[in-house]
């Protein structure tokens, strides 16, 4: 097909007139086929035509549909119109519109269980279209637009704050899937902005589990013979709806383990690179902003991080949870933990040993950790521990299951070594206090001789 050298783009009063201001009549342009567009600043956002075009679906030739993995609390499956020659920017999206060229053709993508805003998903996709990236000058009015919460004199409800770390974490993942390196890079320098306590965990759950947030696509043939599949298997209980709808999650749960791994994109160091920077960071920003009076939790319990303890295995915790008559006896006055405390403690509960390590070796390089908080750390773990342990002898016994990496875990018991160190500075002598985290492996048996 014959193209001209020189395509004249000419842009009427209005469209482009806030970034004309020295030419009133108009504004006009001129880009060579073949080349970068930089004549134009990078900082300079799409016409807003653009934009529109995506929003209304006028002209479109393609669909892409966005479902969840999550058989609990799955979002609302979205379907996008878009447009072949803007999509097929990403190397990804191109390379499914070749494998699945029918027209009008929809290109089925599946997010894993802890993606939880498909706005995020659509808002790397309009970047496409010529969409500024998302940032801390943006976000909070995507979230606002989501919720309808407003923000009030500087202050952010602790929900908006939350969708907004759903939302930068989202556009971080699609932005991977999608192979756009500057909307990933945004996003996470996003994230880390966002930290705050009430969005902490959400952070750490990336951090820890980036693999649940990954999206991947599936081939429509794929589809075809699930749904086939389906159909002739529930033919016989059509009348059953709460049938069919256990039957509809177990497919969705099925497609989540037939993802077709796309390669050029980058999953992979979403996984390697900025997920393990994403925990290494919120694990800085809990030390940095432990309270000056931190008051640990027992109670504490951690709502949007997986907690080391399956969910199968929990039970009511806490020493006075545990034992009633504990919680009459008084030793004192105690404070009432702040919202800031049971955050911090509902993560140090939750915690892979590893992480928790990393967490202690900070606070004590901080100088911030004592007896008293790793004491108390260690010993509602601990307890938390063997009560799951408890729960796994009998749920093994009366199910037979196999057991999982989590449940494995369980079989080590934590403990603090106690170092002492005696310094002389200036002919006074100090004695010095450190505490080394360790662990070691005593079956996943209570009272028993290991596994």
């Amino acid at each position: 097909m014959f193209a001209p050298d020189i395509v004249p783009i000419n842009t009427p009063i209005g469209g482009l007139r806030e970034y004309a201001a020295s030419d009133p009549g108009g504004w006009t342009t001129e880009v060579r086929v073949g080349e970068s567009p930089r004549e134009v600043p990078p900082s300079w956002p799409m016409p807003p035509h653009m934009v529109d075009v995506f929003a209304s679906g006028k002209y479109s030739d393609a669909k892409i549909q966005l479902s969840s993995a999550n058989e609990s609390d799955p979002f609302p499956t979205t379907i996008l119109d878009v447009h072949r020659v803007v999509v097929s920017q990403s190397p990804v999206v191109g390379a499914i519109l070749e494998r699945e060229s029918m027209p009008q053709t929809t290109v089925h993508i599946i997010a894993g269980e802890s993606f939880s805003a498909p706005r995020g998903f659509e808002l790397a996709l309009q970047h496409l279209y010529g969409l500024e990236l998302l940032g801390l000058g943006n976000v909070y009015n995507f979230a606002h637009q989501i919720l309808g919460v407003e923000v009030v004199d500087g202050y952010t409800p602790d929900k908006l704050k939350k969708t907004a770390m759903d939302l930068a974490l989202a556009y971080g993942a699609t932005g991977a899937f999608l192979n756009q390196p500057d909307v990933v890079d945004a996003a996470f320098k996003l994230v880390v902005g966002l930290f705050d306590w009430s969005n902490l965990e959400t952070a750490l759950q990336f951090g820890l589990f980036p693999e649940e947030f990954l999206l991947a696509w599936i081939p429509l043939k794929n589809i075809a013979k699930e749904d086939t599949n389906s159909s002739s298997s529930s033919s016989s209980n059509n009348k059953d709806s709460k049938g069919k709808r256990k039957k509809r999650r177990s497919i969705r749960g099925k497609r989540a383990h037939k993802k077709t791994v796309v390669i050029d994109n980058l999953n992979t160091e979403l996984v390697e690179k900025y997920a393990p920077r994403v925990a290494s960071a919120t694990i800085d920003f809990l030390v940095q902003n432990l309270p000056s009076n931190f008051f640990f939790d027992r109670a504490a319990l951690a709502n949007d991080l997986h907690d080391r303890i399956p969910v199968h295995l929990r039970s009511m915790y806490s020493l006075s949870n545990m034992n009633p008559l504990l919680a009459t006896l008084q030793f004192g006055d105690f404070p009432i933990p702040t919202p800031e405390c049971t955050h911090a403690s509902a993560i140090f509960l939750a915690l892979p040993f590893a992480h928790l390590r990393e967490a202690t070796e900070k606070m004590r390089n901080s100088g911030i950790l004592t007896k008293d908080i790793i004491k108390a750390i260690l010993q509602e773990r601990e307890e938390r521990r063997l009560t799951a342990l408890e729960k796994h002898a009998e749920y093994t016994y009366n199910k037979g299951d196999d057991i999982d990496s989590m449940v494995n875990e369980l079989g080590y018991h934590e403990f603090a070594v106690h170092l002492e160190g005696f310094e002389v500075s200036s002919g006074v002598g100090v004695t010095q206090y450190e505490y080394s985290l360790n662990r070691e492996w005593q079956g996943l048996w209570p009272e028993g001789d290991g596994f």
